[in-house]
């Protein structure tokens, strides 16, 4: 007997024919009673039989005892029925469904919200479901966390009254100084070979002294802006030159010196070269790392960043970085500190698999910017100290692998990381919104800075949503903006004063960066408040060539030829001959043609 609408059927049937119902369904007994008893009831209108239809039928206790959302989608099905008939069969497997369904919303833990919304989720999903981020930061307490309390530095401490030449000493120590007068003696013994007057007063090795001063020529180059000026020009005797430089040593001198300049065994190169491509200076600048690890004392921030050396000669790691003021050179990948722009660690960038030396066989086959951060946080690991650095280095590897050896990061984010959910770079949002993503250990942050542009940021420092409030913009990114400027701090101050002249030697352009750094960390730990760094700079060259200003470091050996020569002074009169030569021109002189002079007067 079919059932049809209550408005349009006065006297409802008294007869009706039992339908089959599935073995497998999940429809109580009593719900099916309650449908069959509703049909045989009479309604007038419309209303009344939908309300009959809702568990009029049924008692108190029954209701009770029912599912709350099953009598729902029986009496929608019953009073939307059409004209047509409706089997019982399709009614109880229409219900069925309905609770089905109505079960699995109940059980599902998280709420489904209209992608029109998605600052109410509950929760962020990466590309492909890659990674979960809440919307709500994790519970903590007032106390600050562990990870940000800082372990205070080890560094060894230098007498306050220090002078700036005694610190830069520090940094380019006894035992540097010693490698390089080595080594360049080594370079002027092969360049005497190819003079037949080897007695040259600009052939002469090179001593400690010598050196310093000659390292404060170049010092004073930097303060004068005359690093790139021609040798000829500095040592004019018209009035256009600079007196310091003659008052030190010749021109011939200074070009030789700067000509011979090794700092490395030339016989054992190519050998040591097969794995180390930057073993003409390497030693070197390792050591010059470690003496300025040991003294100063870093702060709690730190910035990683590369920087690019100036430099077009011939170089196989040599790279093009357009982004660059110098575009060509040779870069040096860098943490300094934060506030100060104080040099701590570095290393040569070599190519590639370079950035991996000194790590473990699992550290290497992690992604190439997690391996830079990784070696060059190597000496502050287990402080809790922070790394700041842009997109190139950030990542969520960089964070956790940080996060295990007791460091915290923040960086920005590349929109390519399959980590950031889709809600996060939308660019219709409005300006000056934002939007967090927590997990346990890590804050993502999504701003829009202005129209069409979105900047996502990573912290495993910051747990929780915080506005400063004296520049209105997130706390991530107010402190990512104080923090990521320390590397460029530094490569500005070498840029300011440098003593780098033009050469096609990659390893003396290294050299001269060398020095450059060393005298911006010289600055950096003496009392640099209570002075400008160009007076500071005057002063340091001039502490390292005033042992040797006035006496041109003129040759204290006697000059003697091993046959007898004429005297150039005395030839045509009464042609004498003899052993001896002048030391300043190495021409040869009779003893009564020359004059004995003592070390003061000379």
């Amino acid at each position: 007997m079919n059932r049809k609408r209550c408005n349009t059927s006065p006297e409802p049937s008294t007869s009706r024919k039992m339908q089959h119902v599935p073995v497998n369904c999940n429809i109580s007994d009593e719900f099916i009673e309650s449908l069959l008893c509703e049909s045989e009831e009479s309604s007038a209108d419309e209303e009344d039989c939908i309300q009959s239809d809702c568990g009029n039928s049924s008692s108190e206790e029954d209701k009770e005892n029912e599912e709350p959302v099953l009598p729902t989608p029986a009496a929608s099905y019953l009073s939307e029925s059409s004209n047509d008939d409706i089997p019982l069969s399709s009614l109880v497997s229409r219900a069925n469904s309905q609770e089905r369904e109505t079960s699995r919303q109940v059980n599902e833990p998280e709420t489904v919200v209209s992608s029109d919304e998605p600052r109410h989720k509950k929760y962020f999903y990466g590309k492909r479901r890659c990674m979960k981020w809440s919307a709500e930061g994790p519970s903590r307490t007032t106390r600050t966390p562990a990870h940000n309390i800082v372990v205070p530095s080890t560094a060894t401490d230098f007498p306050p009254d220090s002078s700036s030449s005694q610190l830069f000493g520090l940094l380019i120590s006894e035992s540097i100084k010693n490698k390089i007068i080595s080594f360049t003696n080594q370079r002027l013994e092969m360049t005497r070979e190819k003079y037949k007057r080897r007695n040259k007063p600009e052939l002469k090795n090179i001593d400690a002294l010598e050196l310093d001063a000659f390292i404060g020529l170049l010092i004073f180059s930097a303060v004068f802006k005359s690093n790139d000026e021609d040798i000829n020009a500095l040592f004019a005797t018209d009035g256009t030159g600079r007196d310091i430089f003659r008052a030190v040593m010749s021109k011939e001198r200074f070009a030789m010196i700067l000509l011979s300049l090794r700092f490395d065994d030339a016989s054992t190169r190519d050998q040591r070269k097969q794995t180390d491509v930057a073993t003409a200076i390497s030693d070197i600048f390792s050591e010059f790392i470690a003496n300025c690890q040991k003294y100063y004392k870093i702060e709690e921030t730190t910035t990683i960043d590369e920087m690019l050396v100036s430099f077009r000669g011939r170089c196989r790691w040599k790279k093009y970085m357009p982004n660059k003021p110098c575009k060509y050179g040779l870069e040096i990948k860098c943490l300094t500190d934060s506030a100060t722009g104080y040099l701590y660690n570095a290393y040569l960038y070599t190519g590639k698999n370079s950035d991996g030396n000194g790590l473990t066989e699992e550290e290497k086959k992690l992604l190439v910017p997690t391996q830079c951060v990784l070696r060059l946080a190597k000496p502050i690991m287990r402080t809790n100290r922070n790394i700041t650095a842009d997109n190139y280095f950030s990542s969520i590897e960089v964070c956790l692998e940080l996060k295990k050896n007791g460091l915290t990061y923040v960086g920005t984010l590349k929109k390519n990381k399959r980590e950031i959910p889709p809600e996060f770079l939308d660019k219709k949002r409005e300006v000056h919104s934002t939007m967090y993503g927590f997990t346990k250990e890590l804050t993502l942050l999504s701003y829009v800075p202005k129209k069409k542009k979105t900047v996502q940021m990573i912290s495993s420092m910051h747990h929780e949503e915080s506005i400063d409030s004296t520049k209105s913009i997130p706390e991530i990114i107010s402190f990512y903006n104080a923090t990521k400027g320390g590397v460029d701090s530094l490569d500005e101050k070498c840029a300011k004063y440098t003593c780098a002249r033009r050469s096609r030697r990659w390893p003396l352009v290294i050299f001269f960066r060398i020095l450059d750094v060393a005298a911006a960390n010289t600055f950096i730990i003496s009392n640099y408040n209570s002075t400008k760094r160009m007076e500071f700079m005057k002063d340091l060259g001039r502490r390292l060539v005033k042992i040797t200003t006035g006496s041109n470091q003129q040759s204290t050996e006697i000059l003697k030829f091993e046959t007898l020569k004429n005297c150039y002074m005395c030839f045509k009169q009464k042609r004498r001959r003899t052993h001896y030569g002048c030391t300043v021109c190495g021409q040869p002189v009779c003893l009564q043609c020359s004059k004995p002079t003592c070390n003061n007067c000379r």
